[in-house]
């Protein structure tokens, strides 16, 4: 971490100021050091998480803050890769996954190398079982968050 605030720290101040990550943010597209998601997030929250982040008030961050800063956003792309997954089973967009939405999702995985036929096969005969454990409700679907705790 000390490298990457080393590179962050343009004018090697030892702060990082709210322009320098800015600039920073703005430069990460195409490098592959985060995805598209994640990038869009930052872009979308940098103002709010500058703010959160500067827990001293001075206009700069320091590396406690910076450290404090890159477990924030890990937590916060995790649910970020969890919405995503969702809204991908999601099909219909309704804010819950039924047990057809699942299943067809479950039926491309192995299409695209994720799953063999086998282990297709085993989630398959699984499935209800899955679906009746993560449905806390009792509704009949996943909502996100019977989801992240199904995950």
């Amino acid at each position: 971490l000390r490298d990457i605030f080393a590179q962050f720290d343009r004018d090697q101040s030892g702060n990082i100021t709210h322009d320098e990550l800015k600039h920073v943010v703005k430069n990460l597209d195409g490098t592959g050091f985060i995805s598209p998601s994640e990038l869009r997030y930052l872009r979308e929250n940098i103002d709010d998480i500058i703010a959160d982040i500067d827990k001293d008030g001075d206009g700069e961050i320091n590396y406690g803050e910076f450290v404090d800063m890159m477990i924030h956003l890990k937590e916060q792309f995790k649910q970020q890769d969890m919405r995503e997954l969702f809204r991908t089973f999601d099909k219909d967009n309704s804010g819950s996954i039924t047990a057809a939405e699942l299943r067809k999702a479950v039926s491309q995985l192995d299409g695209i190398g994720l799953m063999s036929v086998m282990e297709q096969r085993e989630m398959m005969e699984n499935l209800d079982a899955m679906i009746n454990e993560a449905d806390t409700d009792g509704d009949g679907t996943v909502d996100y968050e019977e989801f992240v705790a199904m995950m």
